[in-house]
């Protein structure tokens, strides 16, 4: 993994950690994680294309943003594990 790769993806997952602490909103993933698609140079067994339809549709919902934050964290409750598996402690 490249040294831009790898700090892509913890952006990431530290993007993940805001939105479960309340820190960040789903726009904020949403955004980030499209960036991060397109700039990253692999796969790495991970795709954030079919992460990123779901997590625009509830960006842009009426719900609360409690609730979104929560469907957002069920959404891509595989791709943090993904993550924490890929990425150095």
């Amino acid at each position: 993994m490249t040294e831009r790769d790898f700090q892509l993806l913890s952006n990431l997952f530290d993007c993940l950690d805001r939105i479960f602490d309340r820190e960040s909103n789903v726009i904020d993933l949403y955004e980030l994680m499209y960036a991060t698609n397109l700039a990253i140079h692999a796969d790495y067994g991970l795709n954030l294309d079919e992460y990123l339809d779901e997590i625009k549709g509830i960006a842009i919902s009426d719900l609360s943003p409690e609730s979104q934050i929560n469907a957002a964290l069920d959404v891509t409750d595989k791709l943090r594990g993904g993550l924490n598996d890929l990425l150095p402690i």
